[in-house]
């Protein structure tokens, strides 16, 4: 049932996910009636049938298109992938613009509040967004209106293969090497901070070498470190329980987004608390110049606000999307892992 499943999978990965359940359901029936009606026998299909059965079907682009919703769109199905990319690559010129434009604001003589570069930054990318897939859209329109479907429909020499079909993409699946990986950098990074820490500083030179103080503030130490290596002592302890398992059950996924949600507390507290440079190993190490002292310290501090508030906004996203992949899972999971066929 190899080929059936991968077909079912390619077929239900092209349509909305409100419909995939039900679809995937109803086409795996219809696979199984049509296999049993030509061997005349339930289960134990070989690939040969499979594949006889499935070049009836057609290509599962061809077969998720029957199963999409009959209704007038301004780009249709035949260039809406390709539109899809171009809308992605939009996306990101309008990120890209908006955080240049707002560094080199930021490191201005005269630079602004933290909240008046975000508005700024909002507002650029809004304007890239809008004015680049407004274009993009009508640009589209007219080629789905002038280029015909002939050009889209598979040609005799592109008749496809059923054995062809891409396998199917394993979700619960764990890296083993990658789990491995991350428990020794995790713990080589807590053994440095803990033990260390105090010792992170750099060097000088006035005729003779000396060592400058932490270059990391005293309330790292205290508010800031702790909470780290928590953080990183449990993912040691999840990575570990993975391991084991071999692959994400609930368990994990539930402990995987408590984790995330405790990244988005760390991450409010460093970007709303004390500042974590050590303002004197600056003065120390700059002493021959004094004047780049504050320079130097507005920079740090301003790169370090806006690398806290980017992670933030990337981890309440991930968070976001973690949940809903989460939810969608175990809502079609009868789906994902196929039944057994009588």
């Amino acid at each position: 049932m190899e080929l059936i499943n991968r077909y079912v999978y390619q077929v239900g990965r092209r349509l909305p996910e409100r419909t995939r359940a039900d679809v995937e359901q109803e086409l795996r029936s219809l696979l199984l009636d049509a296999l049993e009606e030509r061997t005349g026998r339930t289960g134990d299909f070989t690939e040969e049938e499979q594949v006889a059965v499935l070049e009836e079907f057609g290509p599962p682009e061809q077969m998720a298109d029957k199963y999409r919703p009959q209704a007038r769109y301004i780009i249709g199905p035949k260039l809406y992938d390709l539109y899809r990319l171009v809308v992605t690559i939009i996306g990101g010129a309008g990120l890209l613009a908006a955080v240049v434009s707002t560094a080199v604001t930021a490191v201005g003589p005269d630079a602004p509040s933290v909240l008046s570069l975000l508005l700024q930054a909002w507002t650029t990318f809004i304007n890239v967004l809008l004015s680049g897939i407004g274009s993009a859209t009508l640009i589209f329109a007219v080629l789905e209106r002038v280029i015909p479907d002939e050009e889209f429909e598979l040609g005799e020499d592109k008749k496809w293969n059923p054995r062809d079909l891409p396998a199917i993409e394993p979700r619960n699946e764990v890296k083993r090497a990658g789990l491995v990986v991350e428990i020794a950098f995790l713990a080589l990074l807590m053994t440095a901070f803990l033990a260390f820490g105090q010792r992170i500083g750099g060097v000088y030179y006035d005729g003779t070498w000396h060592s400058t103080p932490s270059f990391l503030s005293a309330a790292f130490f205290s508010l800031y470190l702790p909470l780290l290596a928590v953080r990183w002592g449990l993912t040691i302890l999840q990575d570990i329980v993975l391991l084991r398992q071999g692959r994400w059950q609930l368990g994990t996924r539930i402990a995987d987004l408590l984790l995330h949600f405790l990244d988005i507390y760390i991450l409010g507290r460093l970007l709303g608390g004390p500042s974590v440079v050590n303002a004197e190993a600056l003065q120390v190490a700059l002493a021959g110049a004094p004047e780049a002292v504050g320079v130097l310290e507005m920079l740090l501090e301003r790169g370090l606000q806006w690398g806290f508030l980017v992670a933030l906004l990337v981890t309440i996203f991930e968070v976001v999307s973690r949940m809903y992949q989460f939810i969608r899972d175990y809502k079609l999971r009868s789906v994902v892992e196929p039944k057994q066929a009588n």
